[in-house]
């Protein structure tokens, strides 16, 4: 038996992969299997090929039309192991030839969605709760935090939990940061894997906007100018009309 050095394969949770094994391909096969190593003994097969026999492989797994590579779609953890390639030539006296491989399958958290809600009186918050929640990670992660601003120790704590598991053997984590907001505006900073978010906190909201009493002022005497002027303007109509009236009477009597 000829069995070459083993190669370590680092993938992540849902991608592809493609083994190659290392056959003479001016040669003829008697067979090929690929097949993960259960344990010293025992062997799954996934998928390979054979002269004179079909075989049943995987349904994730497919190979290429020269019977050399497996391709596996849609990763999972429980891929993760120890893989073999045996494979012998036609009418070749030597031992079957073998290839280890380790496929070593991770998987990361999404960047945090990060959310808050705060308590506040007329305006000026009392103590805020920021919220982040991430997904399809291993199992035993947690989420850190970092707090930036006039804040000690003592003004805030973390509550974690793990989310109900994912369907693809992963968890979804969320942890909540209640903050003091006595000592004004804080910045708040979650991380996990190499993904981080961030929020500020703890800012009073902006007062409202005095009316703008002069605009109103400037406004309201512009409106009874106004009036005035087309009060006079009538009077003097009417005073008009009634002197013009009052002379034809007085022309007509003489």
């Amino acid at each position: 038996m000829c069995t070459h050095l083993s190669d370590l394969l680092l993938y992540v949770v849902g991608e592809n992969i493609s083994i190659h094994c290392p056959v003479d391909e001016s040669r003829k096969l008697e067979f090929l299997y690929f097949q993960k190593i259960v344990d010293k003994q025992d062997r799954i097969f996934y998928n390979g090929y054979h002269s004179s026999k079909p075989l049943e492989p995987m349904p994730n797994t497919k190979m290429d039309p020269k019977n050399t590579i497996m391709h596996m779609f849609g990763l999972k953890l429980s891929n993760s192991g120890t893989y073999e390639c045996s494979y012998k030539y036609k009418h070749d006296k030597n031992p079957v030839n073998k290839k280890l491989m380790h496929l070593n399958v991770t998987a990361f958290f999404t960047k945090p969605v990060i959310t808050h809600r705060c308590g506040n009186e007329n305006g000026i918050p009392l103590e805020c709760d920021v919220q982040c929640d991430s997904y399809n990670g291993l199992p035993g992660k947690e989420i850190s935090w970092d707090f930036k601003g006039n804040i000690t120790k003592d003004r805030w704590k973390v509550s974690n939990r793990v989310r109900d598991p994912s369907s693809t053997e992963l968890v979804n984590i969320s942890s909540t940061a209640t903050i003091n907001c006595s000592g004004g505006e804080v910045f708040a900073f979650c991380f996990i894997d190499d993904s981080m978010s961030n929020v500020s906190v703890c800012s009073p909201k902006a007062p409202p906007e005095a009316p703008p009493t002069m605009t109103i002022a400037v406004i309201a005497a512009t409106v009874v100018c106004g009036l005035v002027g087309v009060l006079l303007l009538m009077i003097c109509l009417i005073l008009r009309r009634r002197n013009t009236c009052t002379e034809t009477g007085t022309s007509t009597e003489s």
